[in-house]
């Protein structure tokens, strides 16, 4: 009798991604390197997923708030820093209140086509039946939420997808249209690959 074997071989590939450059038009690359935290971003997007982060990615639901899964997660901090909103009634000299943008440039080191997303809060709140007993927000919760409302922070393009060693910029945006410490907690996740959360944070103090 005659015997027939099949050999199958299959080769998988981890989507891979890591920030290439950061940019701004008044604060020099090594400066915005160190407070964002660059370094920390790409050794924490190089390694292998974690049990927690297998958890969180088989069991994520729609539903399910950023703070019930931060301690599952990574944090990276993003700060933009502090910056002075001036006092003045001329409107062609508001310069320094202009939105403050940082650019990213993210580069698909895999070899497989990679796609990623942010994912902010009101992404993913509760969306809460009628009957169900109305939850009392924390402190942290409605301040949040004000910076979500208020569009504090904004992430322009909030998806994409990349060919391997194809890179694309992202603009990361701090509105400083009113004072304060502001903070919002964002996911970026890279589709069958790692999660990561992304504390942005702004202070914008008045002109004495």
């Amino acid at each position: 009798s005659l015997k027939c074997e099949l050999l199958l071989k299959a080769n998988g590939d981890y989507p891979l991604m890591r920030i290439a450059d950061i940019r701004n038009n008044f604060v020099g690359t090594s400066d915005l390197w160190h407070s964002f935290n660059v370094d920390e971003a790409n050794e924490e997007l190089s390694k292998q997923l974690t049990d927690e982060e297998i958890n969180y990615m088989s069991n994520e639901k729609d539903n399910k708030k950023i703070h019930e899964i931060t301690d599952q997660l990574k944090t990276v901090k993003f700060d933009f820093g502090k910056h002075i909103k001036k006092k003045t009634t001329d409107n062609n000299n508001n310069n320094n209140n202009d939105p403050f943008d940082v650019f990213l440039t993210l580069r698909n080191e895999g070899g497989v086509p990679c796609e990623f997303f942010f994912k902010f809060s009101d992404d993913v709140a509760i969306k809460r039946e009628i009957w169900m007993d109305p939850v009392e927000p924390t402190s942290n919760d409605k301040l949040e939420y004000h910076v979500l409302k208020e569009k504090i922070f904004q992430i322009e393009p909030r998806k994409n997808k990349l060919e391997p060693n194809e890179c694309c910029n992202i603009r990361l945006r701090y509105n400083r249209k009113e004072t304060g410490e502001h903070r919002l907690r964002v996911i970026f996740q890279i589709v069958n690959g790692k999660p990561l959360i992304c504390e942005l944070i702004g202070q914008c103090f008045t002109d004495k």
